[in-house]
């Protein structure tokens, strides 16, 4: 899973660098093609959407504190209110397997006792944040919120994303998400998204 992993994120360094090497005004490049998305409702609305847009993902990833596996899905609602902004609102599932640990305990005039245990995680992320498109098909995405886990606890959560659009629905990205209260589930993971509506 590693593996897969490490070449995901090489895989998006490596567009990243060819788009930014093909943006517009770049030599050898026509310097008067638009170096924005069209804006929301523009005329021809040449990138076929309109201020609204709905995007799901897949989000594999690790933890960082103590490697662990984790899976994660999301619904994300876009406003454009630029060409190259838009207010996003998200709600998703992340599962974190299997966290281990040990609780001792000791008896008087007794050897002490350790029980291992194992927990999957479990929470529900929802956040309000703002993607940018500093480029054409390259967005930065900041977003922040509440956690919840499925025993009722909750932490702040933000992340932070990097990514490049493939195509008119696709899209691959970087991700970067932290807990405050649950540090242990900080994690990196890769965002496969696609474009609903």
């Amino acid at each position: 899973m590693k593996r897969f992993f490490y070449l995901a994120v090489l895989t998006l360094i490596t567009q990243l660098t060819q788009l930014h090497a093909q943006t517009p005004g770049s030599p050898g490049k026509d310097s008067g093609t638009a170096g924005r998305i069209p804006a929301p409702n523009s005329a021809g609305k040449s990138d076929q959407r309109g201020p609204w847009q709905l995007n799901g993902s897949l989000n594999p990833g690790i933890t960082l504190r103590e490697p662990r596996f984790v899976i994660g899905a999301d619904l994300q609602l876009e406003r454009y209110v630029s060409s190259d902004l838009a207010l996003t609102l998200s709600a998703g599932y992340t599962h974190i397997t299997n966290k281990t640990g040990t609780i001792n305990y000791t008896f008087p005039d007794a050897a002490p006792v350790s029980i291992k245990y194992n927990t999957d995680r479990n929470m529900i992320p929802l956040k309000l944040g703002i993607k940018v498109f500093p480029a054409e098909k390259i967005y930065l995405h900041g977003a922040g919120g509440i956690a919840i886990d499925i025993n009722g606890n909750s932490s702040f959560v933000w992340s932070a994303t990097a990514g490049i659009k493939l195509g008119s629905r696709y899209d691959l990205g970087l991700k970067y998400e932290n807990y405050t209260d649950f540090s242990w589930s900080n994690q990196l993971s890769v965002r496969l998204g696609y474009r609903i509506f």
